[in-house]
């Protein structure tokens, strides 16, 4: 919904500065849209949750790093560290993802943002106009 805002903001501006014949206000709108468009597709700007709420897995006590044990993950915290509760009734507040495995006890990886039509379009269109 942000990133929506964002580009509906940023088509505004150009057609407004199209409008006035600002070239510097299109090229510097068209530069700041190319930026956080690129940070996106790498990934950069948006990060999912690996894990979800209710979801089953396995996971090392305290970052100990060595046995993985039973959890459920309770919550996702606003930081990216998600709320645990152990089998045996332990619970970690600010488990990383890096010490967390799915029910195969494998770690996952990020997803790649994949980019609206719209924001294809925009990248598409605009890549070439530095």
């Amino acid at each position: 919904a942000a990133l929506d805002e964002f580009v509906e903001n940023c088509i505004k501006c150009l057609n407004e500065a199209k409008k006035e014949k600002d070239v510097a206000l299109m090229q510097a709108t068209l530069e700041l849209m190319l930026n956080v468009l690129t940070r996106i597709d790498q990934g950069e700007m948006i990060k999912r949750p690996l894990y979800k709420k209710g979801e089953k897995i396995y996971a090392h006590w305290k970052r100990d790093g060595g046995t993985l044990y039973g959890a459920e993950i309770k919550g996702v915290n606003e930081d990216g560290t998600y709320w645990v509760h152990y089998d045996d009734g332990d619970v970690d507040k600010a488990a990383k993802e890096d010490y967390l495995r799915d029910k195969n006890k494998e770690r996952r990886k990020p997803q790649k943002v994949e980019l609206s039509g719209v924001e294809k379009h925009l990248k598409n269109t605009f890549a070439g106009e530095k």
